[in-house]
């Protein structure tokens, strides 16, 4: 079965997003255990890790016919990185998300997975959002609740990512 688990990744854009997850959790680390003028610093490089995980993820999720096109556009979006962090995790979210969909529709294995991805990532988008009025009423764990979203969404990302190396598998096979 294409969309099982997986542990290790075939492709080499899968492990350079699989090794983008663990500079996002050294970077979260680090920003969630400093205080003071640091904090701040920290803050900005969690968002771009965020975003460089991103970018990494819809280089794995798109096909390999679209590969040129994706670096394209990935120097574009990582050269917004440092000053719109935010805008270019919401592009490739979307970008994966679309991909994702596109692919739930020809492999109906994937369907559950994709609904799963998307029902979490919406519920992730809305605390995320609401993150700052839910801190001003001493709801602190909607900052939690948004990162075990977060984790969920990522995880169940692993079906596209599985699918698509599957796909490249079969193909150059």
């Amino acid at each position: 079965e294409c969309i099982a688990p997986c542990r290790r990744r075939e492709s080499a854009a899968g492990v350079q997003f699989g090794a983008s997850l663990l500079g996002v959790g050294i970077a979260a680390t680090a920003y969630h255990a400093s205080s003071g003028k640091l904090r701040k610093h920290l803050r900005k490089l969690d968002y771009w890790s965020i975003s460089l995980s991103t970018t990494a993820a819809v280089r794995a999720a798109l096909p390999a016919k679209s590969q040129a096109r994706a670096r394209l556009s990935s120097i574009g979006l990582l050269a917004l990185v440092p000053f719109q962090p935010s805008a270019v995790t919401a592009i490739n979210a979307s970008i994966a998300q679309i991909e994702f969909a596109r692919c739930s529709q020809k492999c109906p294995m994937l369907r559950s997975a994709h609904r799963r991805q998307a029902a979490s990532l919406a519920v992730g988008l809305a605390c995320f959002g609401l993150e700052d009025a839910a801190m001003q009423h001493n709801m602190g764990f909607v900052h939690a609740m948004w990162h075990c979203l977060a984790c969920y969404a990522v995880s169940s990302a692993n079906a596209l990512i599985k699918h698509k190396e599957c796909e490249l598998h079969n193909f150059a096979g």
